[in-house]
């Protein structure tokens, strides 16, 4: 059974399973002070709410009408199209901040998805088992390594070995403002052996639409390695953001 992927922008992605169940994750708003984004995140009606850490660019949960179910922290929800699973980790700041992180497991449609918020690199052994065969894998990532170097990046993805990664938490025109200081992928890209742009912010899902599983990847991309080398390896998948 199908289902659907769509990008809100920063680090927000919408879910919908088969049978219409919805689950939003980090839907964002400006700080109090200065400026990040240059829309208003649209209000999105969501059954399920997951909030991966309490900052401002990942916890408006009133964008969100009505009574969705909201999961801050360890624990799950499970409708009859998706479920979810909230793992608490640590933020990528900890020793400045000391915040709890929650990396988030949904399944649907047959899809498994780890959107990691702003999670540290060197996640628990006990956290990547709860976590269990990922084929999405949503990682924060940006030219001014806002959150994690790109070595860190490339940790992420070795551990969690995902057949797919959707960039986030980065600077995209229509959504991010410059004050933020977030800078766009395109460095990070460029060291990446297979990239495709979709040219779309929504996604219809299935095992069938994931490439081939992939092998274990390396920590440090070789760009000296020939194509056949990279068969198999992580594709990046780089989604426009949604403009309503």
């Amino acid at each position: 059974m199908e289902s659907t992927l769509r990008y809100l922008g920063h680090a927000a992605f919408l879910w919908t399973g088969a049978r219409g169940s919805r689950a939003l994750i980090d839907p964002f708003r400006n700080p109090e002070r200065g400026r990040w984004f240059v829309r208003p995140f649209p209000r999105v009606h969501a059954d399920i709410l997951m909030v991966t850490h309490d900052h401002f660019d990942h916890n408006a949960v009133e964008m969100a009408p009505g009574s969705p179910e909201i999961l801050a922290g360890q624990g799950g929800a499970q409708r009859e199209d998706l479920t979810v699973l909230g793992i608490a980790e640590v933020h990528s700041r900890a020793p400045e901040i000391n915040m709890v992180n929650t990396i988030f497991r949904v399944e649907a449609g047959g899809v498994s998805y780890c959107h990691l918020g702003d999670n540290r690199p060197d996640i628990a052994p006990q956290a990547l088992e709860q976590l269990g065969q990922i084929d999405v894998l949503m990682v924060p990532v940006d030219d001014s390594r806002h959150l994690l170097r790109f070595e860190e990046v490339a940790a992420l993805i070795e551990s969690i070995d995902p057949r797919v990664i959707i960039p986030m938490h980065y600077f995209t025109h229509g959504t991010t403002h410059e004050d933020s200081t977030l800078l766009s992928i395109d460095e990070w890209l460029s060291l990446q052996p297979s990239v495709k742009r979709i040219r779309a912010h929504t996604l219809t899902m299935s095992p069938k639409a994931l490439p081939q599983k992939p092998r274990k990847a390396p920590a440090r991309t070789d760009a000296s390695l020939p194509p056949e080398a990279l068969a198999g390896k992580p594709e990046v998948w780089v989604m426009d953001p949604w403009l309503p």
